[in-house]
């Protein structure tokens, strides 16, 4: 192969691989959220995708405002991403770490810490919300730079 083919074969490649990285996403925390009784958790880290309020209000129990509505995200603009696991006498804490945008997917970074047994249950929760758009296809949530679930997404 000739040479100049060849480097130019190769720029294109790193070129390439510099433009495929991903760009951190703003999300916020969604606070005082909490998993209604009624859904129901497998082991490890069960993650969500809510795209409206009918899905969001049969998912969660959301705090209340001084009025006495519900104060939830903005689905017009927003869309909520949400990682759970199953009841544990171990504190543990459910971290989304970072959201990120590779392409048409958003990549979702959940960390999970545990510390000591309680005399009690706890249900580990993290929800967020991040701007919707039209160009994201897939929402992948990992933990330990591992997938762990992949949602298509309108």
């Amino acid at each position: 192969m000739n040479k100049t083919l060849l480097t130019g074969l190769i720029f294109l490649l790193l070129n390439a691989a510099v433009k495929a990285q991903p760009e951190p996403v703003e999300f916020t925390y969604l606070t005082n959220c909490t998993l209604k009784n009624e859904v129901k958790l497998g082991g490890g880290i069960n993650c969500f995708v809510v795209n409206n309020l009918p899905q969001f209000n049969k998912t969660f129990v959301a705090p209340k405002t001084v009025g006495g509505a519900a104060a939830g995200p903005n689905f017009g603009s927003q869309r909520v991403i949400a990682a759970a696991m199953a009841p544990t006498i171990r504190d543990t804490k459910l971290i989304i770490q970072k959201v990120e945008m590779a392409g048409n997917t958003l990549n979702v970074h959940c960390v999970v810490q545990y510390g000591n047994n309680l005399t009690y249950k706890m249900k580990p929760l993290q929800v967020v919300s991040v701007q919707r758009a039209s160009f994201i296809k897939r929402i992948a949530f990992y933990r330990d730079g591992r997938m762990i679930k992949l949602f298509a997404v309108r």
